[in-house]
This record gives structure tokens, C-alpha cells and sequence, in this order.
């Protein structure tokens, strides 16, 4: 299931993921955010968030109907497979983070950096092509 999601929707996910797990440590002070960091809580509002954002509609509509079981499934492989999924596009940004601690903020950090070199490597080039081709 994720090697068939874009990066900007795992990103997301971690988003909020994190979001969530901050609001549960304001809530409740017996919980401790650097635990929630690597054994995060996935509930009922996790899957709300994710799946009504705008973002799920537009790259993977798919989603929308996603159960939480299967969205903790998911959390898990993402944690599972943490830092190789960026094989494609460096080994230089696999090997940065594989001294990492797996957290919910590392493996965002990596994503996050996953998509900007998709961007600027895929996406951007192809849409200047679009556009010079257009211009002409």
C-alpha cells in the first residue's frame, strides 16, 4: 500500500499524525511526547483528518474510504520501511537519515526532503517543458 502513495500524501499523513499526537499531550499531561513521537497514537481523528483533507481528494480519492485498521496498517509499513523509500532519487538522502531515530518528526523531515527533490528533479522540469512548449 505505500509504495503506491505519492510522498506528499505520506507527508501528510505524518502531518498530521504529529498534530494529533501534540493535541493528546495538551490534553492529557500523563502522556509523553517523545513517546508518541516513535509509538504514535493512530485514533478516529487521525483518520478523520487525513482523509477529508483536500489533498486526499485530488492524488489518492482512493483513501477517502480508508478504515482505521488499515490506516494503522499503513503507519506501521511507513515506520517499517522508515528511511529506504527515496532509493530512486539519492542514496545521499537514504544514507542522511539512516542514523536517525524513526520518529514521527524524522521520518516527516525525510519525506519532506523526498518531495522537494522529486520537484526539482521530475515535476518542475517537466512543467517548464509544458510551458516553453505552449509558449511557442
Amino acid at each position: 500500500m505505500l509504495s503506491e502513495l505519492p510522498s506528499n500524501i505520506v507527508l501528510l499523513l505524518l502531518q498530521v499524525i504529529l498534530a494529533r499526537q501534540q493535541e493528546i499531550c495538551r490534553t492529557d499531561k500523563d502522556k509523553d511526547l517523545e513517546y508518541l513521537l516513535g509509538d504514535p497514537i493512530i485514533d478516529d481523528e487521525v483518520l478523520h483528518q487525513f482523509t477529508s483533507h483536500t489533498l486526499i481528494n485530488l492524488y489518492s480519492a482512493q483513501l477517502k474510504t480508508l478504515t482505521i485498521r488499515k490506516l494503522k496498517t499503513l503507519v506501521a509499513e511507513i515506520f517499517q520501511n522508515s528511511f529506504h523509500s527515496a532509493v530512486e532519487y539519492s542514496d545521499v538522502l537514504t544514507e542522511r537519515f539512516q542514523e536517525e531515530e524513526i520518529t514521527i518528526v524524522t521520518l516527516a523531515n525525510f519525506y519532506y526532503d523526498w518531495r522537494v527533490m522529486q520537484l526539482e528533479q521530475d515535476v518542475i522540469p517537466k512543467a517548464k517543458e509544458d510551458i516553453l512548449r505552449l509558449v511557442q
